[in-house]
């Protein structure tokens, strides 16, 4: 599994991770948090998430209650089946802002390989938009 952030126009787009659980939903919440660099706007992909429990759930929470005070606003993008009917049983709705929309495609460029393991977080990318330079990864740091 790998997992990439790229950096374009002030969103912070968080993508390709598998599963949002309690055994890396923790991981996860700390590397968006970190990857935070003066974004407007965090959207967290959830096309290729084929799971997601409570803890997972908590975390996307967690995400948009820590960048409220910093007037980020957090989108979750065309989540699967599986995960839009978790988000619509628990009414996440209200408070996280669900799109669907097709998908885009840009360049990426692996940072760093992902041990192979089911409920790992993968690696992290991050782009500057235009420049197509690394900018970032996995940075030890909380929000």
């Amino acid at each position: 599994m790998l997992m990439e952030i790229e950096i374009a126009e002030k969103v912070l787009s968080v993508v390709g991770f598998e599963e949002l659980t309690a055994a890396n939903s923790k991981l996860f919440r700390k590397k968006v948090c970190a990857a935070l660099n003066g974004h407007t706007v965090v959207e967290i992909d959830l096309s290729q998430t084929v799971f997601m429990d409570c803890a997972g759930l908590g975390a996307l929470i967690a995400i948009c209650n820590l960048v409220r005070g910093r007037k980020i606003r957090v989108r979750l993008v065309n989540p699967t089946l599986r995960v839009e009917q978790l988000l619509h049983i628990m009414r996440a709705g209200q408070i996280l802002q669900i799109v669907n929309r097709p998908p885009v495609t840009a360049p990426t460029i692996p940072f760093i390989e992902a041990t192979p393991g089911r409920n790992q977080l993968g690696a992290f990318l991050a782009l500057e938009a235009g420049v197509g330079a690394a900018v970032g990864g996995l940075v030890p740091a909380l929000c």
